[in-house]
C-alpha cells in the first residue's frame, strides 16, 4: 500500500464498526490479572464467533509474545493488547471494560479499566496500524474514557465508542 492509501486508512475511510460490533463489547471483564485478561479476551472472541476456535491458542500466544515486548497498557486506565496472526482473513477487535481495574503493567503503574484488543492478518500491517491509531486517538480523550468506564450496558458502551469516533474524526 502506498503512503496516500495508508494515511487515508488512518484518517478517514476506516471506521470502528469495520472491526468492532456490539457483539464484540464486554460489559464487565471477569479477569483479575494480566494473564487472565489475555486468556479471557481470546476465549470471549472465540465464544462470540470473532475468531475460529482452532485459533485460540495461537491468538493467546501472540498476545503474550506482544506483551513480553512491552506492556500495551498505555496509561490512564487504557490498554491495547494486539497482534498479527496467521489464518485470519480480516481485522477483528474486542472492547472490554473492567469497572474495578486490573493490574496490566501499564506504563503509569495504574490499573487498567478499558481494553481494546485487536487481531489482524499476519500479512496486513497497514489496516492494523490504522485501526490502532484510530482507537488510540479516541482513548486519549479523558472524557470519553470516563464515559466508557461509567457506562451501564453493552449497548451504551458501543454507542459511546461510535459517538466518540464521530466527535473526534468528523
Amino acid at each position: 500500500m502506498n503512503c496516500r492509501a495508508f494515511f487515508t486508512a488512518i484518517g478517514g475511510s476506516m471506521k470502528i464498526e469495520d472491526f468492532l460490533s456490539e457483539n464484540a463489547v464486554v460489559y464487565e471483564l471477569p479477569a483479575k490479572d494480566k494473564e487472565g485478561v489475555l486468556r479471557e479476551i481470546v476465549r470471549l472472541m472465540v465464544e462470540r464467533g470473532l475468531i475460529k476456535s482452532e485459533m485460540e491458542a495461537d491468538c493467546h500466544e501472540a498476545l503474550v509474545l506482544r506483551e513480553n515486548l512491552g506492556s500495551t497498557g498505555t496509561g490512564r486506565g487504557v490498554a491495547f493488547p494486539h497482534a498479527r496472526v496467521d489464518n485470519l482473513d480480516k481485522l477483528v477487535g474486542l472492547f472490554a471494560r473492567s469497572s474495578t481495574g486490573i493490574d496490566f503493567d501499564a506504563i503509569d503503574g495504574e490499573p487498567v479499566n478499558l481494553f481494546f484488543c485487536l487481531f489482524s492478518p499476519k500479512d496486513e500491517s497497514t489496516e492494523h496500524v490504522a485501526a490502532l491509531s484510530r482507537i488510540a486517538k479516541i482513548m486519549r480523550n479523558n472524557d470519553w474514557c470516563r464515559f466508557l468506564v461509567k457506562a451501564r450496558s453493552v449497548k451504551e458502551i458501543y454507542e459511546l465508542l461510535l459517538e466518540a469516533e464521530e466527535d473526534i474524526f468528523e
